[in-house]
């Protein structure tokens, strides 16, 4: 087979006018979408990386971008010349080619996963993607933090966990301008503008935004409670709701008042205690706007007009509005 060498900046490219490979020289088939050049092989659109980016130029950027975007507008063309394309019927994506749909199909049959783990069966693209899987059996952590000592498996992980000692936040919500460690975090945070929840309970059809949210919500249905404290024995749903019982146990308030000093076992007692303060309050009786700095106060005033007398007294069945009244009444039998 014949050959000729196609200068490309200061880089040479060889393009094999053969059956393997199938130039056409008549016609430039792919484009660099960083300079906007034409060529007639992927060899040569390669040879332009290689210039603009360097020999670290990467070969996803050639091979994945770059060539199929002269290829989806030949597509899109041919759609208006009426010409005839190759449809994918799994998710309409449009060839110009019926060799380039016959490979993208694979990719809905999971032919294209050729290399597979010998431990779970997992399968992949590629082989060096199965080694990097591996370490998922083996416990290998090659990528260690230079600050805290955690380790990780791929050093994309160990960039992301960076973040948390730098503080950087590259990700950024652009209705409410808030921002994230992680792209995940910020397609998460979306939903709380979309209204989006995909993730949905299949026993009572309650729906949430994330599927964290969805498993703890389970447990009401199961009635699993799966942490435990190592003290009383006493089981949670949530962990945070032991780690907040765990106080009781140890004293600890962490949660400080900047005014008075007081201090709190939980966040949401110091924030209904700044209310002292401030004077605010947040809660209205809707009978005859009497107001209250925290709602169980709101709740035991409204026995008032609705007569309510949920604290029974367990000798002589006498009942009464407020817990403390019952106390008080305890001391008749008492003595």
């Amino acid at each position: 087979s014949s050959s000729t060498n196609l200068s490309v900046g200061n880089t040479s490219c060889c393009c094999f006018y053969n059956n393997d490979v199938g130039c056409i020289a008549e016609e430039k088939t792919y484009s660099c979408l960083d300079c906007g050049h034409g060529f007639h092989c992927k060899g040569s659109l390669q040879g332009q990386a290689m210039y603009h980016f360097g020999n670290r130029s990467p070969t996803f950027l050639v091979h994945k971008k770059c060539c199929r975007v002269k290829e989806k507008e030949d597509s899109q063309m041919r759609v208006k010349m009426g010409e005839k394309t190759f449809d994918c019927s799994d998710c309409g994506t449009i060839f110009s080619l019926e060799r380039n749909l016959e490979r993208h199909v694979k990719v809905h049959t999971g032919e294209e996963r050729t290399f597979r783990c010998s431990v779970c069966g997992n399968r992949f693209k590629r082989l060096k993607h199965v080694e990097l899987h591996m370490r998922v059996h083996t416990g290998d952590k090659p990528f260690g933090c230079d600050v805290c000592g955690k380790r990780y498996i791929q050093q994309g992980d160990l960039k992301t966990h960076m973040r948390v000692h730098t503080g950087e936040k590259p990700f950024c919500c652009d209705v409410c301008g808030k921002r994230f460690t992680q792209q995940g975090n910020l397609k998460t945070h979306m939903r709380v503008h979309t209204g989006e929840k995909p993730f949905s309970c299949d026993v009572c059809g309650k729906r949430f935004t994330q599927q964290g949210d969805l498993n703890t919500h389970r447990r009401v249905h199961t009635g699993e409670k799966p942490f435990g404290c190592g003290d009383c024995g006493m089981v949670f749903s949530l962990k945070s709701n032991l780690e907040r019982h765990m106080r009781a146990h140890t004293g600890q308030k962490p949660f400080g008042c900047n005014v008075c000093g007081n201090r709190f076992t939980r966040q949401g007692s110091l924030k209904a205690h700044m209310r002292v303060h401030s004077g605010d309050k947040p809660f209205g009786c809707d009978t005859c706007g009497k107001r209250f700095n925290r709602l169980a106060r709101l709740k035991a005033h409204k026995r008032v007009h609705t007569g309510e007398k949920p604290f029974g007294c367990g000798v002589c069945s006498k009942r009464f509005k407020q817990a403390g009244s019952l106390k008080s009444h305890a001391k008749v039998h008492s003595g």
